[in-house]
């Protein structure tokens, strides 16, 4: 038999069965009132009319209507875990929640706190906000009780750095006395009678040494501070004064121009051809040096030195350290040159070098003194042409009728064509004495005035030549 027709034969019975159960079912309903007197039939009644609840015989035969695997297993075990569980006691807890319990007594704490947020945790390592802060003193309002209120009355009584008002004490405590003066060489005498000689300079300079000494030591013992008396002159021969130095102008690669101040309306107060003396301090020794200031004797309000620096010189280490606004110890006024309009009808002028100084002041007294006739001629000896100082103030110069000047220049290279002033006079070689019997004109020689003015080997040669050509010795002047 086929599975379909067993299926048929099933349903059918299913049926005859079913059909069964509801005639039983009825004729037992029928049947009740007449039963209904019987206590007995009302019992079977009440039976009969609770049928339903009793599975019939069709029931048994019905599939269910859910899977029996998904009644028992999937149902019973979500109430299980949802709903039927107990609560576990708080023993059995302790373990799995330990991190969950500690969560809500942790910000109950935190929560009695003054500032839970505001602060962090580490904050507790630094003092509370202080009543009175580190840099109170600092602020517009003090505290009712500042420290520093009770010393502000005493500070100018007792101030800490009271000797910062008396800077000269303390220096010359240490070392009261300056260093004395650095005696020169015998190879420092030209030996050709300077006026004055390396030798008298430095007697002066162990007189005024001395003196020196003996007015620290009285201003030591006086407790007087006091510097120069402003009724001195500006210029002495015994005695140092400080110039500040106004500016500094480049010549040439190692000449240079300082300015120095004066007080106003005042000047030196030098004549013709007299010089200075600067005094300076290198390497711990006394050093000092003469030279003669290229500005006019009468202007006021400043005086110029043109200083040409060696390498190998001590004094030239000292000045070029010399800056705007520094001061230099200088003396004299020393040496003087006189000449009379009467006997000297002419001025000749044997300079090399930075010897063009002491000239430049002797041409302009001349020339700016409209009175005075006497002729200028300048004879001026050079490396090259680029070595020439002073020269725009010779050019000017030279358009007056009485001046006028030759450049010798001994190294200047031959081929190399040079742009030379229209009007300049330029001999390439040496200044010696062929040039110089040329240019003194020997027909009045005894109307000429020599001045010489340069190197030790240069005044040595200048010397010499004048010397042959029968120049007599009061008509020479060596600066």
């Amino acid at each position: 038999m086929k599975g379909n027709e067993k299926h048929k034969i099933s349903m059918e019975c299913e049926t005859i069965v079913s059909d069964c159960d509801v005639r039983v079912a009825e004729d037992a309903v029928q049947s009740a009132p007449r039963n209904a007197g019987d206590s007995r039939d009302d019992n079977n009644l009440q039976l009969l009319l609770q049928a339903p609840n009793i599975a019939l015989n069709s029931d048994l035969h019905q599939p269910p209507e859910k899977p029996l695997d998904s009644d028992l297993f999937p149902q019973p075990l979500q109430k299980l875990l949802d709903s039927d569980l107990p609560p576990l006691p708080p023993e059995e807890l302790h373990d799995n929640d330990l991190q969950q319990p500690q969560e809500k007594p942790l910000d109950k704490e935190l929560s009695d706190l003054p500032l839970p947020l505001e602060k962090p945790l580490d904050s507790d390592l630094f003092p509370p906000p202080p009543e009175k802060p580190v840099d109170g003193d600092l602020l517009p309002q003090p505290p009712e009780k500042p420290l520093d209120r009770n010393f502000l009355p005493k500070l100018p009584e007792k101030p800490l750095d009271s000797n910062l008002h008396q800077p000269l004490e303390k220096p010359l405590d240490s070392d009261p006395y300056p260093q004395p003066p650095e005696k020169p060489l015998d190879s420092d005498c030209c030996g050709t009678g300077c006026v004055p000689c390396v030798f008298d300079i430095h007697m002066q300079e162990m007189k005024i040494w001395e003196k020196e000494c003996r007015r620290i030591r009285q201003r030591l013992e006086c407790g007087n501070a006091d510097g120069q008396d402003d009724s001195v002159k500006i210029l002495s021969e015994t005695e140092y004064h400080q110039f500040t130095i106004a500016s500094i102008t480049t010549i040439t690669k190692d000449t240079r121009l300082y300015r120095f101040h004066l007080p106003t309306n005042r000047s030196l107060g030098l004549k013709l051809g007299q010089h200075l003396i600067i005094r300076g301090l290198v390497d711990g020794n006394v050093v000092t040096r003469q030279y003669t200031p290229v500005s006019d004797v009468k202007v006021t309000d400043y005086f110029e030195l043109l200083i040409k620096l060696y390498k190998d010189g001590k004094m030239s280490q000292f000045i070029e350290t010399w800056r705007p606004g520094m001061k230099a110890d200088m003396r004299g006024p020393f040496g003087e040159f006189s000449y009379s309009q009467n006997q000297h009808e002419r001025i000749l002028m044997l300079a090399a070098g930075s010897g063009i100084a002491p000239m430049v002041q002797i041409i302009q007294g001349v020339l700016n003194n409209e009175e005075d006739e006497t002729r200028i001629q300048l004879l001026y000896a050079c490396r090259t042409y680029s070595d020439i100082l002073m020269k725009s103030q010779l050019d000017e110069w030279a358009e007056f009728w009485n001046f006028s000047v030759l450049y010798i220049l001994s190294q200047e290279p031959s081929g190399v064509k040079t742009n030379y002033r229209y009007k300049d006079k330029i001999h390439l070689g040496r200044l010696d004495k062929d040039l110089l019997v040329n240019e003194i004109q020997t027909p009045v020689v005894s109307r000429t005035k020599f001045l010489i003015s340069g190197t030790k080997s240069f005044d040595k040669d200048m010397l010499k030549y004048c010397k042959i050509l029968g120049i007599l010795d009061c008509d020479i002047h060596k600066f």
